[in-house]
C-alpha cells in the first residue's frame, strides 16, 4: 500500500488505550495496528475500508471454565481500550471483576502466571499464540463461545485527512490486480498454514516459530507482532522478515 501511496511507513509502537490521542497530537499519522471499526473510532478520526474480520474470544489457563457464567466473581482482563475491553463491559458477568491491562500479551501473561482466570482478546492474536511451541501453549480457547459479533479491521486518519481514498484505492487494487493472491501462491502458503518467519535487526537474527497464515482478497501483507516482541526483537520501522520452509 505504501509503495501505490509513494509513501515510506514508519512504525511506532504506542499504548493502544492512547491510540486516538496519539492520532490527534499528530504523534501518529494512523492506527493500523488491528483496530477494529468502532463508532467511537469512527468519532475521531476518518476510516478506510474493512480489510479484515475478527471476533473476540474468551481465553483460559484451567479447562474447569468452559462458560462465561463459570467465570463469575474470577478476574478478568483485556487491552484497555480494546475491543475486547468493550466485550467484556457489555458482558454482565464479565464485567463486575474486570481489569484493565496494557496489552494482549500482558492479558495473556496475566491469565499464564494466575493473576487472571481468563483474558478477552482478538481470535487472530489467540490463533497466532496458543499454538504447540509458544510461551502460551497450555492456554486455551474457551470453546463456543464468541463474544459480540465478527468485527472489521480497518485504519485510521485524522479527521478531514485526504489520504483514506488514497489507502482505499491502493487495498482495492491489491486484491482486483491478484497482487495479494500471487504473494500467497509465491511463497505457497495456505490459509491457516504455520511457518516460521525470520527477522534480522540490529546485527542478529531472530526467528519467529508458529507464525499462523492468513490468506485471504481481504488481508494486507503484512505481519502482526505485539508489543513484547516487538521490542524483544529490536524491531525497526520498515523492518522485512523471511518466510522459512
Amino acid at each position: 500500500t505504501g509503495e501505490k501511496l509513494g509513501v515510506t511507513a514508519e512504525f511506532k509502537v504506542i499504548t493502544w488505550g492512547q491510540k486516538e490521542n496519539e492520532l490527534n497530537t499528530k504523534s501518529i499519522d494512523a492506527i493500523w495496528n488491528g483496530m477494529t471499526i468502532t463508532d467511537a473510532i469512527k468519532n475521531v478520526g476518518d476510516i478506510s475500508g474493512a480489510y479484515m474480520t475478527n471476533y473476540q474470544v474468551v481465553v483460559v489457563k484451567d479447562a474447569k471454565y468452559t462458560t462465561v457464567e463459570s467465570l463469575a466473581g474470577q478476574t478478568i482482563v483485556a487491552e484497555q481500550g480494546s475491543a475486547g475491553e468493550s466485550a467484556i463491559q457489555a458482558n454482565a458477568t464479565l464485567s463486575k471483576s474486570y481489569k484493565p491491562v496494557e496489552s494482549q500479551s500482558d492479558a495473556l501473561l496475566q491469565v499464564q502466571s494466575g493473576q487472571a482466570a481468563a483474558c478477552v482478546i482478538d481470535y487472530v492474536m489467540a490463533g497466532s499464540m496458543l499454538v504447540e511451541g509458544k510461551t502460551y501453549s497450555n492456554l486455551s480457547i474457551m470453546k463456543d463461545v464468541k463474544l459480540g459479533d465478527d468485527e472489521s479491521y480497518g485504519i485510521a486518519f485524522r479527521k478531514g485527512s485526504d489520504i483514506v481514498a488514497a489507502v482505499n484505492t491502493a487495498i482495492s487494487e491489491l486484491v482486483a490486480d491478484g497482487t495479494v493472491k500471487t504473494i500467497a501462491e509465491k511463497y505457497g502458503l495456505q490459509d491457516k498454514q504455520i511457518v516460521s518467519v525470520k527477522i534480522d535487526s540490529n546485527g542478529r537474527s531472530l526467528v519467529f516459530g508458529d507464525v499462523v497464515v492468513r490468506v485471504s482478497p481481504k488481508y494486507a501483507l503484512a505481519m502482526h507482532i505485539d508489543t513484547d516482541e516487538s521490542n524483544a526483537a529490536g524491531a525497526t520501522p520498515g523492518l522485512m522478515g523471511e518466510i522459512l520452509a
